[in-house]
């Protein structure tokens, strides 16, 4: 079976078509939900749509300790033990995110590495250039991105010896896998989309200190459009190209 372990925060423009895209690659799912508490409820009607969700939960209701209150990759600790409880381990566990949209199955990458346990991709993020448009869905008018994508760990088969640190950060890897392999297969990732989502999410991650680094053009500059400065900035900093479609 093949086991998503959603982790979701301030998506809800875009969490249904990519629950949707992403529906061959996922049997159930098990979702953490850091959405703001207004915006929580559509999170949780979105996903209990899918008919796959056998567990929903939010930040705040993660026990402290040992999880900390700022946001870490550690969280999907817990989800992965809840997933562990209700369907024990011997599954393929995915590490889903709600902006982002995966090229291939996990039975295509497997198969690719019969003997791996934990698998890396390339994460292309798109971003936009040009004025938005209302009543044209992101994922339609988005289409210029960097490749060949940040490496990025998404996927491991469990076992009683896989766990997560609560405290991990920028560190989605578990402990306890044996042969991990980082494959040329890609997952594309969606940060950057209508200029409102953008400043809501620039906010939250002020907030929340999970990834602000990454927001800082839009805090200081409401930068919602890149520029060509921009895309050179971003290119010399990860070694990447521009890409349009």
């Amino acid at each position: 079976m093949n086991v998503g372990l959603l982790m979701v925060a301030e998506e809800n423009d875009i969490l249904a078509r990519v629950l949707e895209a992403n529906d061959r690659v996922y049997d159930v799912l098990f979702v953490l939900d850091g959405t703001s508490p207004e915006r929580s409820e559509a999170t949780r009607e979105i996903v209990c749509a899918t008919g796959k969700c056998k567990g929903y939960w939010t930040d705040d209701q993660l026990p402290r300790p040992p999880y900390p209150v700022g946001t870490t990759c550690g969280y999907r600790g817990y989800i992965y033990d809840r997933a562990v409880e209700a369907l024990g381990t011997d599954h393929m566990f995915l590490e889903l995110h709600g902006d982002e949209v995966w090229q291939h199955t996990p039975a295509e990458v497997a198969a690719a590495w019969p003997t791996a346990d934990g698998f890396g991709f390339r994460l292309p993020f798109y971003f936009p250039r040009e004025p938005w448009v209302a009543g044209v869905h992101a994922l339609d008018q988005l289409r210029w991105h960097m490749r060949p994508g940040w490496p990025e760990f998404r996927m491991f088969r469990g076992s009683p010896y896989v766990s997560f640190d609560p405290a991990q950060h920028f560190n989605t890897q578990p402990s306890g896998l044996i042969n991990v392999v980082w494959t040329p297969f890609t997952i594309k990732h969606y940060p950057y989309r209508a200029p409102e989502v953008q400043r809501r999410r620039a906010a939250m991650h002020e907030v929340t200190k999970f990834d602000p680094g990454n927001y800082q053009h839009i805090v200081h500059g409401d930068a919602v459009y890149w520029t060509d400065a921009m895309i050179e900035g971003a290119m010399c900093e990860h070694h990447t190209e521009v890409a349009c479609g």
